[in-house]
């Protein structure tokens, strides 16, 4: 299976008032998640991380996994809601913007995670990488076979995609310097709570933690947080398997 995870993160301008440091730990989060084997095993030389890209590279990132059967992609940033183009907008640097659309577009299968503001244009300190590699649950999983169950998972659903995005339509998205995004940080931390959790007996069948309950477990606990001020939401087909997000085996 031909499958690859684009995280594109803008954190600002160092110095700004709007610098978001947490940016960067979900450059961290995303890609030690998805290395470990709930997060599917994914390899290294599978994962690419966009720092501040221009247009032009983040296009030439785009072509080049279009033909995949299988994408994941991820952007951690700022962004807004444009009311003309009906679609959020990704600042992938400083005057350097980029229409969401273009990012689904792209994928004939798979996910696009938008953990960005979606304002309308005209704690506790915990590290996720910490806890999952602490994690005594975790470390009884065998990751060759998560990676063979994640792409079997993947095999047997449609044709489609499924978007998250870290709030509502006129709402700003919550940072964290230590923990990175509200939204990010409790989507990853779903899975994990969840691998942790799981009673599956492994030596007759596997568990599957489908993207739709991983939205929904880090939707409650960011809503419960914020006061309902940060809402996420996800688009996806009414009906049908949806793609994994963690498995256990």
């Amino acid at each position: 299976m031909i499958k690859n995870v684009l995280i594109i993160a803008n954190p600002g301008e160092n110095g700004a008032e709007n610098y978001c440091e947490g940016v960067l730990k979900d450059i961290e989060n995303y890609c030690e998640y998805f290395k470990s084997a709930i997060g599917g095993a994914w390899l290294a030389s599978e994962i690419k991380t966009l720092l501040k890209p221009t247009k032009d590279e983040l296009q030439q990132s785009l072509y080049s996994i279009r033909n995949n059967d299988y994408s994941v992609v991820v952007f951690s940033g700022h962004g807004y809601y444009s009311s003309e183009l009906f679609t959020t907008v990704l600042e992938l640097k400083k005057d350097e913007y980029f229409s969401s659309e273009a990012l689904r577009n792209t994928l004939t299968k798979g996910i696009v995670i938008l953990d960005c503001c979606r304002k309308v244009h005209p704690k506790t300190a915990i590290s996720f990488t910490e806890s999952l590699k602490k994690s005594a649950r975790l470390s009884r999983i065998n990751l060759e076979e998560c990676r063979r169950y994640y792409e079997k998972e993947i095999s047997e659903c449609q044709d489609t995609k499924v978007i998250l995005n870290s709030c509502s339509i006129g709402q700003v998205a919550r940072d964290d310097s230590q923990l990175g995004g509200l939204y990010s940080f409790n989507l990853l931390r779903s899975a994990q709570n969840w691998a942790d959790n799981d009673t599956t007996d492994t030596s007759k069948r596997y568990g599957i933690f489908s993207i739709a309950m991983a939205h929904e477990e880090a939707k409650s606990k960011v809503m419960q947080l914020t006061n309902s001020l940060q809402v996420p939401v996800i688009e996806k087909p009414r009906e049908g398997k949806y793609f994994p997000f963690a498995i256990n085996a």
